[in-house]
């Protein structure tokens, strides 16, 4: 896990660190740390939330919540993470926030990745949740 923490921050000691938007939204791939998942897309969304019962009717009536949302991918960075590091999806799920303490972050690239605490604090986005709201509840 430690490895993930130093990798950044040895990518932006030596290149430094720039903060820059892309179509109106900061960029957070810079300070990325740990693996990176690819996020479902719309269709994608909609038929995982349809599989659960307590999403498949938010999904029906156009009532998706970030959270819901957030529950997908979360998970699919926290299995991630603990697949490379050999622990369960709920250890992966703390190592995240308190050894390495950082957020997931959901990027309008289309991946999700870890960023430190402070940084996806600092800097207010919009981004992957957003869009996917506005795409499923229209």
């Amino acid at each position: 896990m430690k490895h993930y923490a130093e990798e950044c921050n040895s990518r932006n000691s030596q290149e430094g660190f720039c903060m820059f938007k892309v179509e109106g939204e900061y960029c957070f791939w810079g300070l990325r740390v740990g693996p990176v998942v690819r996020t479902p897309s719309t269709s994608e969304m909609k038929q995982i939330l349809l599989k659960n019962p307590k999403t498949a009717q938010a999904v029906k009536e156009h009532r998706v919540t970030a959270a819901m949302i957030r529950a997908v991918t979360y998970d699919l960075l926290r299995e991630e993470l603990g697949r490379c590091c050999g622990i369960s999806k709920e250890e992966a799920g703390l190592a995240i926030g308190n050894q390495l303490d950082c957020a997931p972050h959901e990027d309008g690239s289309g991946y999700i990745f870890m960023v430190p605490n402070w940084a996806h604090k600092w800097f207010r986005h919009d981004g992957y949740v957003s869009k996917m709201l506005s795409e499923m509840n229209q």
